[in-house]
């Protein structure tokens, strides 16, 4: 389960440069990071985001799982 919490500008501005490129993502969440990798749907560009666990107020995770996002 995954326990975070970030300031609500940082997390709008990391979907926002997300979005410019991909209309999904899958968000990999580890001990202390939360991760995406995605290509657009042309193959010409890909968005890679780390998130550490030092840009959240709190961050708790056990076990690493996938999580599937849209934007949709």
């Amino acid at each position: 389960m995954l326990k975070a919490t970030i300031d609500a500008d940082i997390f709008r501005e990391s979907i926002d440069a997300i979005a410019a490129l991909v209309t999904e993502c899958r968000l990999h969440t580890a001990e202390d990071l939360i991760r995406t990798r995605a290509v657009d749907t042309a193959n010409v560009a890909m968005v890679s985001l780390d998130l550490q666990s030092t840009a959240f107020n709190s961050f708790s995770l056990q076990p690493e799982k996938w999580v599937w996002t849209s934007q949709r």
